[in-house]
């Protein structure tokens, strides 16, 4: 049987939801059974729990390579500062 398990994002060590991802994964590709673990975004690399599936050899997928979300947050983060920067000046 071929699984695949699906999450949106590894969120790091605060997730228990992550961590029985992870179990879940390695045991049931241990036993033959797992095709891949799929996440909509790109684990950062120094993520544990992206670790612990690379290193157990369980594959891991994602559907993008960018958030829009999170390119429009970093925009508005840069105008607010900008603005700050601005409001300051003599």
């Amino acid at each position: 049987m071929q699984i695949i398990l699906a999450k949106s994002f590894l969120a790091g060590l605060v997730s228990g939801a992550d961590e029985a991802l992870v179990r879940y994964a390695v045991h049931l590709h241990q036993a033959g059974h797992l095709h891949s673990v799929v996440v909509l975004y790109p684990p950062a690399r120094s993520n544990p729990h992206y670790q612990r599936l690379l290193e157990a050899g369980v594959r891991v997928r994602w559907v993008t390579d960018v958030s829009v979300g999170h390119m429009m947050l970093a925009c508005m983060r840069s105008v607010a500062i900008a603005l700050g920067v601005l409001t300051k000046l003599p």
